[in-house]
């Protein structure tokens, strides 16, 4: 099950002053330097593995220290139909991929596949370009500047509030992400493989910034979803490069 995020402008809510841990800093704020990370993967992939692999190492390092690394995993749904069904899989997850694919002009999607701040896009289990390209990013400036608060969760539903300084253009991508997850592969490439995988994409959604520059957000987690290990994290988008310009994170309660 996938999680809706019912989106609508509106006031400010009571937030927690929580700060965030998604495999990153929490958003509020001045900017500063970030690194979006996003993993292209599948269960259904016997190469994709090593790179959950590394993704986790990665999200393990990072929530021990104050560097803003937004990772994420998006499973893919293209090899779903090759022996084994990926239940984190989603085609919305492919055709994210595919915006990429055009955005970078590569032939074709593959997994798995890591992308760095929607502008620098590389095998998904290469650690030395992988860390070389989080360094890259870090030294970089950010464009714009986003903030994200989260109120208290209340039957399943989590209220979230942004802004934005800068670029009313930007499209904000909302993702929910879940650590702490493990599968039993029984049949394709990884038959008989138990994988382990952190920072999975539960549910995700883009919402324009738009003029007004701020907006509220009912995020309806999956029921099997474990929010004590799951975080929401926001970056914002430019809709024609693709290049992300900021980001921030929240941990649920």
């Amino acid at each position: 099950m996938k999680a809706n995020l019912i989106l609508s402008l509106g006031p400010a809510l009571a937030l927690l002053p929580a700060l965030a841990r998604a495999g990153a800093p929490a958003g509020g704020g001045a900017a500063r330097p970030f690194a979006v990370v996003e993993l292209f993967t599948s269960e259904g992939c016997s190469s994709c593995p090593p790179a959950d692999a590394l993704l986790a190492k990665l999200v393990a390092e990072t929530r021990q220290r104050p560097e803003a690394i937004y990772l994420l995993a998006f499973h893919v749904d293209y090899w779903d139909s090759l022996g084994w069904k990926d239940h984190f899989s989603d085609a919305a997850y492919s055709q994210r991929q595919y915006e990429y694919v055009q955005a970078l002009g590569l032939d074709s999607a593959y997994t798995p596949q890591m992308v760095v701040n929607g502008k620098e896009e590389f095998l998904g289990s290469d650690e030395a370009r992988a860390r070389r390209s989080i360094a890259a990013a870090l030294e970089r400036p950010p464009t714009l500047n986003l903030k994200l608060t989260a109120g208290a969760l209340s039957d399943g539903v989590l209220p979230v509030d942004f802004t934005v300084s800068g670029n009313s253009r930007a499209i904000l991508r909302l993702a929910l992400v879940e650590r702490n997850l493990e599968s039993q592969v029984s049949r394709g490439e990884n038959s008989g493989r138990k994988l382990k995988h952190e920072n999975v994409v539960r549910g995700f959604q883009s919402v324009p910034v738009g003029p007004t520059r701020k907006g509220h957000a009912s995020i309806s987690l999956p029921a099997s979803l474990v929010s004590s290990h799951a975080s929401l994290i926001a970056y914002a988008q430019d809709p024609e490069s693709l290049e992300i310009l900021g980001a921030a994170a929240v941990d649920l309660p």
